[in-house]
């Protein structure tokens, strides 16, 4: 059984805060329209709450259904690290990392507490921890984002832990390696 279907059969009241829904929308402009009409996820706004169901309804298929997949899901995670609020003392890019979980918990309600972890290797060297429901690639441009973010114009590398990873949705936990310089 994939992340997603153990996801939403543990959590199936979950909801999404606006904001990371029109980051998908804005990734992938008015060909995703007809998904979000599919899904009942028209006139979205940023501070209201979404069902997670429908949410992954809309991202799954866009998965399934549009070219360039893998570049999609990872401007669909960039995007959302662009637009999460995240308070002043985030400055840093460990704590930039470190805040995908607070990230996590303010944009969502009704989820398991912790989806991501980070550690910290070395000062230019940090492993990423990921079990969300959300797509793999998704997930990548989220830390990319988040990284890009905080690194502060330094150059910046993430890379999956372990590439065969990426194929296989029935992962539970999926690590990423960030590395900058």
């Amino acid at each position: 059984m994939s992340r997603t279907s153990v996801f939403l059969q543990s959590y199936p009241q979950a909801e999404l805060r606006g904001g990371p829904i029109l980051a998908l929308q804005q990734a992938i402009g008015a060909t995703a329209d007809p998904y979000f009409a599919r899904a009942g996820l028209e006139n979205v706004a940023p501070d209201e709450w979404y069902s997670m169901a429908q949410y992954l309804q809309v991202v799954y298929e866009i998965f399934e259904h549009e070219p360039d997949v893998m570049q999609n899901m990872i401007s669909i995670g960039m995007r959302m690290a662009e637009h999460l609020v995240l308070p002043p003392e985030i400055d840093s890019l460990e704590k930039g990392l470190i805040a995908m979980e607070v990230s996590w918990r303010t944009n969502t309600r009704n989820t398991p507490p912790a989806i991501w972890s980070v550690k910290k290797l070395t000062a230019t060297s940090f492993i990423c921890t990921c079990s969300s429901p959300m797509p793999i690639d998704q997930e990548y441009g989220t830390v990319y984002g988040f990284v890009r973010k905080f690194a502060r114009g330094q150059a910046c590398n993430v890379a999956y832990e372990n590439l065969a990873d990426r194929d296989d949705p029935d992962k539970e936990e999926v690590l990423f390696r960030v590395t900058i310089g």
